[in-house]
């Protein structure tokens, strides 16, 4: 027979397992002798023994003669083509006996018969076709040399275990090593087979590499020591890359910045798939995490993709995580690979364990932020179309800063709701898709603030706004500065000069009703974004850790959706951190403190903070803040001018309404005013409806002097002021 160009990897496995089955047949042959007889396997002959009488015992001559025409069986088949066995076995440089005990590892899962003869051969053997590396040692061993290195072949440090081939579990608490239990890993078993990867494969479409970071792809690029990537639209290489040393790559960013967008990239870059492999846990997973890292690992290897890994279900939650934990040492023992062509790249939170302990491992790292607005561009670009104008996608970019699976998201909603299929093919399509888009991207960031804040809006105007002239001229400046924002760091080059510290933050403090929370909602509609006010309710938390997890996807989706935030009574959160801190609390409450003072150093947005009692906040906070507005209790003045605007124009005012009068003689803030305008208001329209079928109903319908003045005695009472009758 010749070389067979069509023999399949299940046919070679099978001509292959007939070594086994030679073992098998000597094995029980042997057995049997010394049992003197027995027919105990009497249903097994037609399988094990193939053209000799029943009770023959091959002399061990025989028996390697018979094992050697099973390789020249297969080798003639295979002719000199690498098969899915011969790269395995040269990959892990695996010795015929090493070769011997994994083929006698996976005969009981391929063949019925193989499983059968195992259980007689070794009764102790675990039922479901996995046995003991005790009987699989005395199987393929045949001298006192044999089997010392069949014992070494089984333990952690051999290839075929820790590279994840065979997968080693204890019988029981005190089994010795020599006693667990050896199955084949699932990557095995489906390479071996000719099968397709458990692990799927990453999109490799150009849209996706080309949404990369531009430091991102520079950083990588340097990595592998080569020049710029070639154009990302190049299809993919026919073959891997080879490579003359292993790749490990740390992706250290936070979810969303766009860690998976960097792994196809760097699999784009070494001309490989990117296959994504699950953070193993004892949970999820049938074999140890170690184990079944490991076993990604070998397919990977095996069919020459890049590993990419996400680990952040192992960061500790606030109960910490020992699932994590079990992992740390399989991905260390993965950076310790240097087999050429091993490929790895592992997505990781900065300052987790994950992180710390693979950049020791020897992971070269590579930083991966938010992507910045020249990224963006590519991404909504790539989603909606290259023939839109630039100049309209970066301002899309500019009003709403999102990650690249945001912006996914955001395309494909923007596409079903338009109607219009990328390309648009004339200006009318363009305006529809461009509009639907930044509908869409703003829900991405809605739906997300919307878990911990809640989004204010006002149909209020400046003209209806009371301030002394300071206060209105510190105001004014705010709102102004956020909207040159652009110019001052980007235009004129400040942005070098502060790297941090970028936010436009304002406190307002002063006595209740006075228009602060007012104001933010102005501020908001004047630079045309939305303000949303964070609840305290829904991000305290009680279990420690999760407050400030809060916090920080509070302050990321506001800077990508290019929110304005407000606190509104502030002093509950950014309250003064206690010096002594004797108690749990205490500690507990003064990291919260913190993480908000270093989130605020590196928030770039716009944040504004209201108080009644400024002094309870703390001092370290008053620093950072770069604007401090004073809202003071109205003057007479200023109360009679909140009188007179809070009357609508369709409001039906009684001739004896008096502003001045009520100003002069009631002492409320504007908040306060409202209240009784619309206290009136109400008593007046039901004063209406009980006189709507008798004379004088026309005249009830007016809001009075009197009805004011009793309004306002009201509200006096209710904030503990002292009524004059």
């Amino acid at each position: 027979m010749r070389e067979d160009p069509d023999y399949s990897p299940e046919q070679e496995l099978l001509d292959r397992l007939e070594r086994v089955r030679v073992l098998l047949a000597h094995a029980l042959d042997v057995r049997r002798a010394i049992a003197k007889g027995g027919g105990q396997a009497g249903a097994l002959e037609g399988f094990l023994h193939k053209n000799r009488e029943p009770g023959f015992v091959a002399h061990p001559a025989a028996v390697e003669q018979a094992l050697a025409s099973v390789d020249a069986h297969v080798a003639e088949r295979v002719g000199a083509r690498e098969t899915r066995f011969t790269r395995l076995v040269a990959m892990l440089r695996l010795s015929p006996l090493e070769r011997d005990l994994l083929l006698a590892a996976v005969a009981p899962t391929v063949r019925r018969g193989f499983r059968e003869a195992m259980l007689l051969i070794g009764p102790e053997a675990v039922a479901g076709g996995v046995h003991p590396a005790a009987h699989l040692i005395e199987l393929v061993s045949s001298s006192s040399h044999g089997y010392v290195e069949a014992c070494r072949a089984v333990d952690d440090a051999s290839p075929l275990v820790r590279d994840g081939a065979l997968l080693a579990q204890p019988m029981s608490a005190v089994a010795p090593p020599l006693w667990r239990a050896l199955a084949p890993s699932m990557a095995l078993y489906r390479w071996l087979r000719g099968q397709s990867s458990p692990y799927p494969l990453l999109d490799r479409t150009p849209a996706l590499r080309r949404a990369v970071d531009d430091e991102v792809s520079a950083h990588l690029d340097h990595l592998l020591g080569a020049g710029p990537a070639a154009a990302s639209d190049n299809p993919e290489p026919a073959t891997p890359i080879p490579l003359d040393r292993p790749v490990r790559v740390l992706l250290l960013g936070e979810p969303g910045a766009g860690r998976t967008r960097a792994a196809a990239a760097l699999a784009h870059r070494l001309g490989r798939r990117a296959a994504i492999a699950p953070w193993p846990t004892r949970a999820s997973a049938s074999a140890a995490p170690a184990d079944a890292l490991a076993a990604a690992a070998l397919d990977a290897r095996l069919r020459q993709r890049l590993l990419y890994i996400a680990s952040d279900s192992a960061e500790a939650g606030p109960h910490g995580d020992r699932n994590g934990t079990d992992a740390l040492g399989a991905l260390a023992a993965l950076a310790a690979l240097d087999a050429p062509g091993w490929a790895c790249a592992v997505a990781a939170q900065p300052g987790s364990a994950t992180a710390d302990a693979l950049l020791a491992a020897g992971f070269a790292r590579v930083d991966v932020r938010p992507p910045a607005l020249p990224a963006q561009v590519r991404a909504w670009r790539g989603a909606l179309g290259e023939d839109f104008p630039e100049a309209d996608i970066t301002d899309l970019v500019r009003g709403h800063a999102l990650p690249f699976h945001a912006i996914e998201q955001a395309a494909a909603q923007a596409v079903s709701d338009s109607g219009v299929i990328p390309p648009a093919t004339d200006d009318d399509q363009k305006r529809r898709l461009l509009s639907a888009a930044e509908h869409a991207a703003s829900g991405v960031t809605s739906d997300r603030l919307a878990q911990i804040a809640d989004r204010l809006s006002t149909t209020l105007s400046w003209d209806d706004l009371v301030l002394p002239e300071d206060a209105r001229a510190s105001v004014d400046e705010i709102w102004r500065a956020a909207s040159v924002r652009q110019v001052v760091y980007e235009g004129w080059g400040f942005d070098a000069k502060t790297p941090y510290g970028r936010a436009i933050s304002a406190i307002f403090s002063g006595p209740p009703g006075t228009g602060k929370t007012m104001v933010a909602t102005l501020i908001a509609r004047q630079l045309g974004l939305e303000l949303y006010r964070v609840d305290l309710s829904r991000l305290v938390d009680k279990y420690i850790g999760e407050t400030e997890k809060h916090l920080a996807t509070l302050f990321a989706e506001a800077e990508r959706g290019r929110c304005v935030l407000l606190f509104d009574e502030a002093d509950a959160l950014f309250g003064k951190r206690s010096k002594a801190a004797e108690s749990a609390t205490d500690r507990y409450a003064n990291l919260e403190v913190n993480y908000l003072l270093q989130r605020i150093e590196t928030f770039s947005g716009i944040v504004l903070l209201t108080t009644n009692q400024e002094t309870l906040i703390d001092d370290a906070f008053k620093r950072r803040i770069r604007y401090r507005v004073e809202f003071p209790f109205p003057e007479e003045d200023e109360r009679e001018a909140l009188w007179r605007r809070l009357f609508p124009e369709d409001a039906p005012l009684a001739d004896d309404v008096d502003p001045a009068a009520l100003a002069r003689r009631y002492e409320l803030s504007g908040g306060h005013i409202k209240n009784a305008v619309l206290r009136a208001a109400f008593a007046a329209a039901a004063r209406a409806l009980d006189a709507a079928s008798a004379d004088g109903a026309d005249s009830a319908i007016a809001i009075d002097q009197a009805s004011l003045i009793h309004a306002a005695n009201q509200e006096l009472e209710n904030i503990g002021k002292l009524v004059m009758r």
